[in-house]
């Protein structure tokens, strides 16, 4: 008979990335960096100590957002090699029996009780089970067959900025922390416009990609598999922008000082 176990997280993950949307496919397609914060404890500090060298660590966290009471033993993938769903366990879904992920993410750094990391997966507010350290000599077997993942094309599209999308980005993100440059990555580099996974919308010939209370519109080359973001806007009215207009979001008054700058 299986045992019944409980743990408890050792740490938090923190990042810019907070919804569902937002996190990549896999790590090693995203550009944002984040923390693991232990607690301030000695043992802690003790037990970090000797990650220092290693280039790469194993996170193991908990789906804390897409717990559900039951679980399905099919899932669908986000790429597929013809079948719309496949069995639980030869997928990382995060709709499992234990809703447990594992990361190989980049270590950038050890301070104290604080992992600062790169090409990360997970969520703001992720719990952390556990960390290990990666091993190539042990945990890279790159001529490993893959199952129906081999009959999978990866090859990326390509993404391609206009310089007023980049200027907004830049701006958005040294006065919000988002980064929708690291949105469009995630979002765009594969499937871009499959609309039952992408946040999409089509105003006459126009497509947006959307991020939380933004929007880039977007035009998708198919035949040469690019994609140019040609500009970012606000997701809010002039009506919506009003002094006192209900602020749900809790941030409008970024939005009232990106639309002041770009009609300077």
């Amino acid at each position: 008979m299986i045992s019944s176990y409980t743990f408890e997280p050792v740490a938090v993950y923190h990042s810019a990335a907070k919804y569902p949307y937002e996190a990549p496919r896999q790590g090693v397609y995203a550009k944002l960096p984040g923390t693991v914060e232990f607690p301030d404890e000695p043992r802690y500090h003790t037990a970090l100590a000797d990650l220092e060298g290693f280039d790469r660590i194993w996170l193991i966290f908990v789906f804390d957002q897409a717990m559900k009471k039951e679980w399905n033993p099919l899932v669908a993938p986000p790429l597929t090699a013809g079948k719309p769903h496949y069995g639980v366990f030869s997928t990382r879904s995060p709709h499992r029996p234990n809703p447990i992920g594992i990361s190989c993410v980049k270590l950038l750094a050890v301070k104290g009780n604080i992992l600062e990391v790169s090409e990360s997966d997970l969520l703001s507010g992720t719990p952390i089970l556990d960390v290990k350290p990666y091993i190539p000599a042990v945990d890279s077997f790159s001529d490993a067959a893959a199952g129906w993942r081999d009959q999978v094309d990866e090859t990326p599209w390509k993404i391609e900025y206009s310089p007023d999308a980049l200027k907004a980005m830049s701006f958005i993100r040294e006065l919000s922390g988002l980064d929708l440059e690291n949105f469009c990555h995630v979002q765009l580099c594969y499937d871009p416009l499959n609309r039952k996974r992408k946040r999409l919308s089509q105003c006459g010939n126009d497509l947006f990609l959307h991020c939380r209370t933004w929007k880039m519109k977007i035009v998708a080359d198919e035949e040469h598999r690019t994609v140019f973001v040609e500009n970012v806007f606000s997701n809010y009215s002039r009506t919506d922008l009003i002094p006192d207009a209900p602020d749900p979001h809790g941030d409008k008054d970024f939005h009232r000082i990106f639309q002041t700058e770009r009609e300077q």
